[in-house]
């Protein structure tokens, strides 16, 4: 009789809703055991039985074999008595209990399995846009709670199709248990809503929308989901402002190729001169805009597809707008399968035209300075000045999120190249909640704390046992929404970790909203309150971020006024130490420049000359005096030919009209209104600040071009 041996073996760490059961089924089929696998609050309990070396090889397998998704940060094994008469391995119900250690994934960009689905015709999810598997797709923009279950996601109210129901019961299937995997037949539907209420090209003040508007008249189809996406991409082409539902929120695109289409974003958003990122539909595409290292490219093919900093290439053709003053572009590939089928489109339609790749501005949506907005009555509401079309859908974004922003930093590797990292500016989807780890030496049975975070990109930490939990991109905290944003990733974190702080660390700077969050939050709690000084805080987060327990001596570069912070009314213990002569070993060189205290851009609405500075240095200006003279002819001149232009075409229009009825009169039509139209937008721009003197001149070469056309088709019809 064979000697069989049983062991239960508990797995935390980010196990859930990355593919793990699936994997451990496989396992425990491949090597003839028996048992059970499930979720738990604690991770996922695994139970295995069979022959001594089976079982044991079973633990070996399970730390080397990882699926791609999946993170193990503890592995606990029990030895239990055999069960008689089991034969069979079976994935068993998920229980849950107050409290857990599971760690919940992020979001993750689309992988190439799904994407050969949606590009091969005849399979089920050919060209949806809600493809997903165990390896891909919404993960926390999309949790409630945990366990990480279908019932605790926005995808809930989606009852599973047969079809789909099938994949997610097959432990053998790619999408067993993918908890957001749907189908046309029964997964989320998108339709297209144009905006009745923003003029083409034009411009309307903030919350003008009504209240309420309507949703699709009919629910879509899939001939319509097409039809949403086609519209989409035409609306693009024409240079409008398209506001779409991401991951983690609304983004807000436009053909980054258009200077036009560019500059009137940067009106309508008020945002006149940070990067705008870019998203392209393949790394051909990213390699025609920047010079890209194999590290750069690591970095946009992740799992987590951040926007990544790119060198930009010598002579890119793109409007410089997009990143002015800078010597780089972010750039971003396709990460949910909605943009990819937006970029199908795109795509198709400019080779069609004989045109270059599309390239996205991939901004987020919202008025500067606010938060990206979540639901779509939100977006609706919020972004009527901003869009002239929305592409919604029904798949509720429970977590705002923003794209993460990496650039790439060089690590030393064992091997002669280094590897790449991403070096952080943003840390948002696709990264967070993975924790970060705190020092082993500090344990592992510590108090839950809150770090309440800064004023200025603001995010906040909460740590459970030694994992510290930091939040996904807040933005500044100057404003009631990003506060009120603020003070929703605080309660949602502490939900889905269950965990409440028993501690509360802040900010001295009396004046930032974070710090009296976090005493309102400790007076009504009755929790303890620390203050930490601002440039202290940064040393010790790098040094934590690091695992470095021991002396450091850390050099902190921080806009933070320090003369509002209260002076420390205590001694701080020093400690020395001897110095020691020796050779020197490293020699650096800083330079540095003395800044003003307070610095302000001053532009001029119009071109020209500057014929008379009437200010010197050191005075003392106020709004509305005049700092010089300038010579605007040059720019008079060219509106006034683009008026004589326009009135010329005019002119040869009413002409044509009256004298000529024939079959080319339709073309005479359209070419006026485009003429209308380029000068009409051209103008309102420059008068705005918004285009260029150079922009101008090129409307006004359009216009006397235009103006050819009418005069020639006259003649032609003569």
């Amino acid at each position: 009789m064979i000697q069989h041996k049983r062991t239960a073996l508990l797995a935390a760490g980010q196990v859930q809703g990355v593919g793990f059961r699936p994997f451990i089924y496989r396992l425990a089929v491949e090597g003839g055991l028996s048992g059970s696998v499930g979720n738990t609050s604690d991770g996922v309990r695994i139970e295995v039985q069979g022959p001594p070396e089976q079982v044991d090889a079973f633990a070996v397998r399970l730390r080397r074999e990882l699926p791609p998704l999946a993170r193990l940060t503890r592995l606990e094994i029990t030895e239990l008595p055999p069960v008689d008469g089991e034969t069979e391995f079976v994935i068993v119900a998920s229980h849950g209990h107050a409290g857990h250690s599971v760690l919940v994934s992020p979001d993750v960009g689309i992988c190439e399995d799904c994407l050969r689905d949606m590009h091969t015709p005849g399979n089920p999810r050919f060209g949806y846009a809600f493809t997903n598997c165990t390896n891909c797709g919404p993960r926390y923009t999309i949790t409630r709670s945990i366990p990480y279950d279908r019932a605790t996601t926005s995808m809930a109210c989606f009852p599973f199709c047969p079809r789909c129901e099938a994949e997610y019961r097959d432990p053998l299937d790619r999408r067993f248990h993918a908890q957001p995997v749907a189908c046309p037949q029964c997964g989320p539907r998108l339709w297209l809503g144009d905006n009745p209420l923003l003029p083409p090209g034009g411009t309307l003040p903030p919350d003008s929308a009504p209240a309420n508007w309507p949703g699709p008249e009919t629910m879509p189809s899939e001939a319509s989901m097409r039809d949403a996406v086609a519209r989409a991409a035409a609306l693009l082409r024409e240079g409008h402002l398209l506001a779409l539902k991401g991951l983690g929120g609304f983004q807000l695109a436009c053909d980054a190729r258009s200077a036009r289409s560019v500059a009137l974003l940067r009106l309508r958003k008020r945002r006149p001169h940070k990067p705008l990122a870019l998203m392209v539909p393949d790394l051909a595409t990213a390699r025609e805009l920047c010079d890209l290292a194999p590290e750069h490219e690591a970095l946009l093919l992740c799992p987590e597809k951040p926007i990544v900093l790119c060198p930009a290439r010598k002579g890119c053709l793109l409007p410089p707008a997009i990143a002015p003053d800078t010597a780089g572009i972010g750039l971003m590939l396709p990460y949910t399968p909605l943009h990819a089928v937006l970029f199908d489109e795109l795509v198709r339609l400019a080779a069609t035209a004989g045109e270059p790749a599309p390239v996205l501005v991939m901004t987020s949506a919202n008025a500067s300075g606010e938060p990206i907005c979540l639901g779509n009555r939100e977006a609706l509401r919020r972004l009527a000045h901003l869009a002239d079309a929305w592409l919604l859908h029904d798949r509720d974004i429970l977590v705002r999120v923003d794209d993460s922003v990496a650039g790439v930093r060089p690590l030393p590797a064992d091997g002669e190249k280094p590897a790449a990292a991403p070096f952080f500016y943003r840390r948002a989807r696709g990264y967070v909640p993975r924790p970060v780890m705190l020092p082993e030496a500090w344990g592992t049975d510590l108090p839950c704390v809150l770090g309440a975070g800064g004023e200025l990109k603001a995010t906040l930490c909460l740590t459970r046992g030694n994992e510290a939990f930091v939040s996904q991109h807040v933005g500044d905290l100057e404003n009631a929404p990003t506060f009120g944003f603020y003070e929703e990733v605080a309660r949602h974190l502490q939900d889905l970790l269950e965990v409440r702080p028993a501690a509360v660390v802040c900010d001295l700077h009396p004046d930032f909203l974070s710090p009296r969050h976090a005493t309102e939050l400790a007076r009504r709690e009755g929790l303890p309150l620390w203050h930490l000084q601002h440039h202290a805080a940064h040393a010790a987060s790098v040094l934590t971020e690091h695992g470095h327990t021991g002396p450091a001596l850390a050099l902190t570069l921080a806009g933070c006024a320090e003369e509002k912070e209260p002076m420390l009314d205590r001694t701080v213990t020093v400690e020395t130490t001897a110095a020691q002569t020796g050779e020197l070993s490293t020699e650096s060189t800083y330079i540095g420049t003395i800044s003003a205290e307070g610095t302000a851009s001053v532009v001029s609405l119009v071109s020209g000359n500057v014929e008379e500075v009437m200010v010197s240095v050191g005075d003392t200006v106020s709004a509305g005096d005049p700092l010089c003279r300038i010579d605007d002819e040059s720019a008079r001149l060219a509106l006034q030919n683009a008026q004589a232009a326009y009135q010329s075409a005019q002119e040869s229009y009413n002409s044509a009209q009256a004298g000529y009825g024939g079959a080319d009169l339709p073309v005479l039509e359209e070419q006026l209104r485009l003429a209308q139209d380029n000068y009409e937008d051209t103008q309102h721009l420059f008068e705005m600040g918004a285009a260029s003197q150079a922009e101008v001149d090129q409307a006004n070469q359009a216009l006397l071009s235009a103006q050819a056309g009418v005069e020639a088709a006259r003649a032609g019809l003569s």
